[in-house]
């Protein structure tokens, strides 16, 4: 049996496709992620390391964000930086085109009140399948950006107020190798 990435490339499962490893890494704190300029991309604190023990493996990635956006729910977007130990950082994104922002997803976020400050929500993504093609440590960190320098509050709503309309969350990133 054949299995097929969206890259183009596929293995069978007599010959690999095991999975050889999981690391994953939860953030709990609360982070208030800004970008410095309007749709420019910034880490954000979710990040993970992994060793392939192949340059031929495959690594999912999976993440979830659990956060809340001061306004313009919409206009808010992330993509993964990949950096390759001793070697080169790209990003896992849609190609930027003339005005267009390249990204990887954009946040659908909703508000429950006039006030959008209590209606978290969670970013997810399953499973992204990438060919790092090398045996280096490779780092994924989320990153994130948005119109007019608005902010993703990471792990709790945009109010403060203690009560339970206003909730505090976990976010985390997990990295999988499965072996050609």
């Amino acid at each position: 049996m054949a299995i097929y990435f969206a890259d183009g490339t596929s293995m069978t499962t007599s010959a690999g496709g095991k999975l050889l490893q999981v690391q994953t890494s939860q953030v709990t704190s609360h982070t208030a992620c800004s970008p410095d300029t309007q749709l420019v991309f910034k880490d954000i604190p979710v990040s993970k390391a992994i060793t392939p023990s192949a340059s031929s493996s495959k690594i999912l990635i999976s993440f979830l964000l659990f956060g809340e956006t001061s306004n313009n729910s919409k206009d808010h977007y992330f993509r993964i930086k990949r950096a390759i130990s001793g070697g080169s950082t790209s990003y896992i994104t849609g190609a930027d085109q003339s005005a267009r922002t390249g990204t990887l997803m954009i946040a659908g976020m909703g508000l429950e009140d006039s006030s959008g400050a209590s209606t978290p929500t969670m970013i997810t993504l399953s499973d992204y399948v990438d060919s790092p093609n090398t045996t280096s440590q490779v780092t994924y960190t989320i990153q994130h950006t948005s119109h007019g320098i608005n902010t993703f509050h990471l792990n709790r709503t945009v109010d403060t107020t203690n009560n339970d309309a206003h909730e505090d969350g976990i976010s985390w990133i997990t990295l999988k190798e499965v072996g050609a």
